[in-house]
């Protein structure tokens, strides 16, 4: 009975000895594999970091580009605009003046049916006329002596 208790003991130590040893090993093991945590998780915020960086670099470049370019069509709408606008006003006054040529019914002018009427007359019978350009002398000469009005 004394050699199972001795064998017993032997066995206690070395079972004792045997836990002590894998508590050393798991928390060596748990040691490195906090320091590997540690290591992945500076990793993983300095590849944050970049990423952020290179995003908002891309992104201020972006949005520089796109107020260029609305600068650039800022620009090219108000050509267009200043060249549509003198193209309605072209437009509006050959409008006006085909209407008031064609639609509007022309003022009957005196002067120019009286000329008209003269020159059928004269052609018409030339001595006759002679008489009358008589009467636009004396009309003519009593016209030159009124006063004029300013």
């Amino acid at each position: 009975m004394e050699m199972l208790s001795l064998i017993v003991g032997i066995v206690s130590l070395v079972v004792g000895v045997v836990s002590i040893v894998l508590a050393v090993v798991s928390m060596d093991s748990s040691k490195k594999a906090e320091s590997q945590s540690q290591h992945n998780f500076e990793k993983t915020q300095e590849l944050l970091r970049q990423n952020y960086e290179v995003t908002q670099k891309v992104l201020q470049e972006n949005y520089d580009k796109t107020k260029e370019l609305l600068a650039q069509i800022d620009k090219k709408a108000a050509v267009i605009d200043s060249v549509v606008q003198r193209n309605q006003e072209q437009m509006m006054t050959t409008l006006t003046n085909i209407v008031n040529e064609t639609v509007l019914p022309k003022k009957p002018d005196y002067g120019e049916q009286l000329g008209v009427e003269f020159m059928k007359g004269l052609m018409a019978n030339p001595s006759a006329m002679s008489d009358s350009i008589e009467g636009l002398n004396a009309l003519l000469q009593m016209a030159e002596k009124m006063p004029k009005k300013e």
